[in-house]
């Protein structure tokens, strides 16, 4: 998708919490007011490594964050993407140290609010805080789907699954039109995500193209059959709590 102009970061984190709870006409004027520093990051610069102290919070304005674990072989298990508008290390006001890794998955574009200034604004907010306090809370629901995506689904719906999971996502924020998304993740990020080698993720995603189902080109996913990809996936996106219920694509255009 094109976009004639990049939302700022107050831009991108008012339209993810208006798509999980309703911002109240004072929210959108604190939002605007919070103070970020904003940074370029390429693909796999290292937000926050763990065993970590942080000392910000970011939020993404643009492109895509994961948070993984490196295991003792050196192999790497992603355990989410994280798309503008998210606040993927918000829980680092209260836990000290990263238990974790959070990186950029694709050149991003960071929102970086320090602690001190964080805290603040939370107990200036009441009602962004609970606002941010769902957003976790989602996370955490996020988390278990995940969980049951790499545990018990077939290899095949793991990669739909996630790929519908990430179209709802970013069309929450406004990043998904007529069904076509930005996708710059590799094969070799899909495949740390979803437990499946790049050859089993490479022969998924041919097939969905051969189907006509997901279109891939110049980093874009183009979702020519959100229903049946739908089906293919058992899609049910309930679980990411967003106000219109998150099983369908809005603007999809059959």
């Amino acid at each position: 998708m094109h976009m004639l102009y990049q939302p700022s970061g107050a831009q991108m984190l008012a339209r993810k919490l208006s798509g999980i709870g309703n911002l109240l006409p004072e929210d959108e004027a604190a939002i605007a007011a919070l103070d970020m520093t904003v940074m370029n990051v390429a693909a796999g610069h290292l937000i926050a490594e763990e065993g970590s102290s942080p000392r910000h919070c970011c939020v993404i304005i643009a492109g895509l964050a994961c948070r993984y674990k490196i295991l003792v072989d050196g192999k790497r298990q992603i355990m989410s993407f994280h798309t503008p508008g998210d606040f993927p290390d918000f829980y680092s006001l209260h836990v000290d140290v990263m238990d974790h890794s959070l990186a950029a998955a694709t050149p991003c574009q960071l929102g970086l609010v320090p602690h001190s200034i964080f805290r603040q604004w939370v107990r200036r907010h009441p009602h962004l805080a609970n606002l941010l306090w769902r957003d976790t809370l989602i996370d955490g629901s996020m988390f278990r789907e995940w969980i049951v995506n790499v545990g018990r689904r077939p290899g095949p719906r793991r990669i739909c699954h996630l790929l519908c999971e990430l179209a709802v996502r970013l069309e929450n924020v406004g990043l998904a039109e007529a069904g076509r998304i930005p996708f710059p993740l590799t094969q070799s990020d899909l495949s740390d995500a979803v437990g499946l080698s790049v050859v089993h993720v490479n022969r998924v995603l041919q097939d969905l193209k051969s189907q006509n189902i997901v279109l891939f080109h110049n980093k874009e996913a183009v979702i020519a059959d959100w229903p049946k990809l739908r089906a293919m996936a058992q899609f049910d996106g309930a679980y990411l709590h967003l106000k219109d219920g998150g099983r369908q694509l809005r603007h999809f255009k059959i």
